[in-house]
Parts: structure tokens; sequence; C-alpha cells
């Protein structure tokens, strides 16, 4: 039964060192960029500078800062 038992921990303990080393990180959930809150002014503000359109990012931009919960 001690034998059986050792196989059984080497065997476990294979089995969990190799899904942690192998596991594919994108499905952790540990830094999803999804879970994260979004301010949404800041980001039509970074849209608008990406277009080219400064005048209204800045209005975003400022927006988003009166918003700013912290």
């Amino acid at each position: 039964m001690k034998i059986y038992k050792f196989f059984l921990l080497v065997i476990l303990s294979m089995h969990f060192n190799f899904s942690t080393a192998f596991a594919d990180p994108s499905s952790s959930g540990y830094d999803n960029d999804a879970a994260k809150p979004v301010n949404v002014d800041y980001k039509r503000g970074y849209d608008e500078i990406s277009n080219s359109n400064y005048q209204l990012a800045i209005k975003y931009l400022l927006k988003g800062s009166q918003n700013f919960p912290g």
C-alpha cells in the first residue's frame, strides 16, 4: 500500500507540475484587460489623438480627468 501511495504521489506531482508549466497563460484570467474598468472619455481622447483631431481629444481627456475615481 505504501508503494501505491508513493507512485500516486509521484504521478500527481508530475501532473500538477506539467499542467502549470504548459498551461495557456491567456486563459488564466490573472492579467485580463477586459476585467479592468475603462474610462470611456480617456479612450475616446486617445482615439482622437490617433486620428490627429487634437481639439476634440483635449475635450475628452479633460472630461475623463474630471471623472477619474482616484
